[in-house]
């Protein structure tokens, strides 16, 4: 948690001074402090680092104290233990999917997820910023370790992976360049218009959910689509 909490810190720093910043609401009551993105740090370091690190608790706690029912040794089962990482993103991004068009149901988008969608322009601090609920709900896929053999290591990294993934899709840009050329495809444009549209883009571009269940905006407005 403390290496969490300085990393939070000075990306806050890099995160005002950068040119991102300055498409973000200011002087708005609706945002905490009339400020975009220190309502969008509130909301990442208060509520999502506390969660983020309850979960983690949890689990190095269960570990300790052998309440688990399934370990796995990494020296005893390398290639399992490798692979897990490798599985966790793409489990991460059908989970992401399912909650997100859970949290539209009106009754917990009022309550919790309203929260998140108060940013329509995002920032790097908006992945993270999200309602108590809405952060239990997004961590808890790092529960299905209790279901097989895991590492404490999975566990960090999934929700880890969880964490900073979030503010990295949101962004605002589109790849990560090497001399001009995209090298890592971040796929902010696809959630951007999530929070522009909000009925379509629930998921994220590493497992197509959106085209696979019909939410994705590319279909939606295929000519004939939307008035069906």
């Amino acid at each position: 948690m403390v290496f969490t909490s300085i990393f939070i810190l000075l990306s806050a720093r890099a995160n005002k001074a950068s040119s991102v910043a300055q498409t973000l609401g200011r002087d708005d009551q609706k945002y905490f402090g009339r400020d975009q993105v220190w309502d969008n740090i509130f909301w990442s370091c208060v509520s999502g680092v506390t969660l983020w690190t309850a979960y983690e608790v949890f689990f190095m706690w269960s570990y300790a104290n052998d309440l688990l029912p399934f370990y796995l040794d990494w020296r005893e089962h390398p290639v399992w233990f490798v692979l897990i990482f490798f599985a966790i993103p793409f489990f991460d991004s059908a989970h992401f999917y399912f909650i997100h068009r859970l949290l539209h149901w009106k009754p917990l988008y009022r309550f919790a997820h309203a929260v998140h969608h108060r940013n329509v322009s995002t920032g790097p601090w908006s992945g993270f910023s999200m309602h108590p609920l809405e952060h239990l709900i997004y961590l808890s896929n790092v529960l299905v370790h209790l279901l097989f053999a895991s590492h404490p290591m999975h566990i960090f990294f999934h929700l880890q992976w969880n964490a900073i993934g979030a503010g990295v899709s949101h962004t605002g840009y589109e790849s990560l360049t090497v001399r001009g050329k995209p090298v890592i495809y971040l796929s902010p444009f696809h959630h951007q218009l999530h929070h522009r549209l909000y009925n379509c883009n629930y998921g994220n571009g590493l497992v197509p959910m959106d085209k696979l269940f019909g939410s994705d905006h590319e279909v939606l407005t295929r000519p004939g689509v939307l008035s069906k």
